[in-house]
């Protein structure tokens, strides 16, 4: 069973490339002010070594999301992603680590439009958290 850690992207093995290649949703993982873990899953896209998750149009409970709060407070954040088969011999994730930071979406838009036929009618066109990889952390069945 393979796993490992390394600095960033391009030195992640093949078998956790292929991971981020194939994981739609992650899991977006921040700390609230008390200190408990807050996770919700969340589209995402990796452009220039950065993991960018969108701040859309989807409903939610209230104007600014409980993961916004939570990184203006603290900005350490975990993005989990993950490939799942019933066949557990294909089973893989990579979590990264790191500092997160809030802002305009930018260029990061067509990248969420092109990834997710959903966001074609309304894309992301606000903020954007953007996930600065300080440690990938990795492992495979095989």
């Amino acid at each position: 069973m393979p796993s490992g850690s390394c600095a960033s992207v391009d030195e992640l093995p093949a078998r956790a490339s292929a991971v981020l290649a194939s994981a739609v949703r992650g899991v977006l993982g921040t700390v609230d002010s008390r200190g408990h873990p807050h996770l919700v899953p969340v589209c995402w896209i990796s452009l220039h070594g950065l993991f960018y998750v969108p701040v859309d149009h989807k409903p939610k409970s209230s104007p600014r999301q409980q993961r916004l709060k939570n990184l203006e407070r603290n900005p350490e954040a975990s993005l989990l992603l993950d490939h799942y088969e019933a066949d557990w011999t294909r089973l893989g994730w990579v979590m990264v680590r790191g500092r997160a930071r809030i802002e305009p979406v930018g260029e990061a838009c067509a990248h969420f439009v092109a990834r997710y036929p959903q966001y074609a009618d309304h894309p992301p066109q606000d903020e954007a958290i953007v996930l600065q990889p300080r440690r990938l952390l990795w492992w495979s069945w095989q």
